[in-house]
């Protein structure tokens, strides 16, 4: 693209503007045919359309145009007003002094350093906005985190709990601490070859304070309406403390979980 017109002292020839853009050639290229362009102008038209600007021949491709250097440097010594003359500086020189006179120009070095204040500041609003978005993002994991942090706590809560009460009831010995006992003697008498209770045989699992251990038979069920289920008669979980001849049984009552091993009729 050209130099605008304005931007020269006095007028300009004719000869020296582009058929394309209609400002100062800049850059001039010249066709097989004659006519001149500013390179920024005719290269993409002959990439695009194969022809001259001026419609004058046939085909034409980008390698038959040719710089035309006389031309160039009779334009370079034209008088011409500074690219930031709209920003205050009055300074008129040489086009070919001109990308000398825009690196020490005040005006110039206000336009880049706005040009640059602006790509900083739209910048700085992209990063603001990412920032949001990943302080929201890790809110959001944070927050998932938290839930999954609770729901993990409460399960660890009850499964302390029942661990708890389980390693109580376990470690508990029969008549132990806290446990009110007492020792019964019951005569039970045969019905229909049973006394209507089972047993469970229970053997050491933990070692006490005291020294004991949790060992002996224990009563694990009482048929209804047998002879062990009437009134004042054994409960489930009693230990049988000794069986006589007669089938007199004496045990104590005591409240603890049941025991292992595999009942048997009695």
């Amino acid at each position: 693209m050209g130099f605008e017109l304005d931007r020269f002292d006095g007028d300009v020839d004719p000869d020296l503007k582009c058929a394309l853009c209609h400002k100062v050639l800049e850059d001039p290229l010249t066709t097989p045919c004659g006519h001149v362009f500013c390179a920024g102008c005719v290269l993409p038209w002959v990439v695009q359309e194969g022809s001259c600007p001026a419609r004058c021949r046939g085909r034409l491709s980008a390698k038959e145009l040719n710089h035309v250097l006389p031309l160039k440097r009779l334009i370079l010594k034209l008088d011409i007003k500074c690219a930031h003359a709209a920003r205050g500086c009055g300074r008129v020189v040489k086009l070919q002094e001109l990308p000398e006179h825009l690196e020490r120009c005040d005006f110039a070095l206000q336009a880049r350093l706005g040009a640059l204040h602006k790509a900083l500041k739209k910048e700085a609003l992209r990063a603001g906005k990412r920032e949001k978005s990943l302080v929201a993002q890790l809110a959001a994991a944070q927050l998932e985190l938290q839930m999954t942090a609770l729901r993990y706590q409460k399960k660890f809560t009850e499964y302390s709990a029942r661990l708890d009460s389980l390693s109580r009831c376990v470690a508990a010995p029969p008549g132990g601490k806290g446990e009110e006992t007492k020792s019964l003697t019951l005569v039970l008498h045969r019905d229909s070859g049973s006394l209507g209770f089972n047993i469970i045989g229970g053997r050491p699992c933990v070692d006490n304070q005291d020294g004991s251990s949790s060992e002996g038979i224990f009563v694990s069920k009482i048929v209804d309406s047998g002879p062990a289920a009437k009134e004042g008669g054994l409960q489930i979980h009693d230990r049988i403390i000794e069986v006589c001849e007669r089938w007199l049984v004496s045990g104590e009552t005591a409240c603890h979980p049941p025991w292992p091993g595999s009942p048997r009729d009695v």
